[in-house]
């Protein structure tokens, strides 16, 4: 059984400095998290990983943004 991440932090590239401070910000308060810019690999199935990421964690923190609600996914 996978062990649940705390926060899966969902956001369009253009706002990645700022997932990033979110999750160093989380993670230097002793929680876990799951970021697409260090958990997702290239060539990983982009659909499997937001689905497994939504599944395997106990909150999701969107950053909403022009970019975000702009997007396909």
């Amino acid at each position: 059984m996978v062990k649940k991440k705390d926060f899966f932090i969902s956001y369009k590239s253009e706002d990645e400095e700022q997932a990033e401070w979110i999750a160093e910000t989380l993670m230097n308060a002793e929680y876990t998290v799951i970021i697409q810019a260090w958990d997702f690999l290239l060539g990983d199935n982009f659909i499997e990983k937001m689905d497994d990421a939504l599944k395997n964690s106990r909150h999701l923190i969107a950053i909403w943004s022009k970019a975000y609600f702009k997007s396909m996914f």
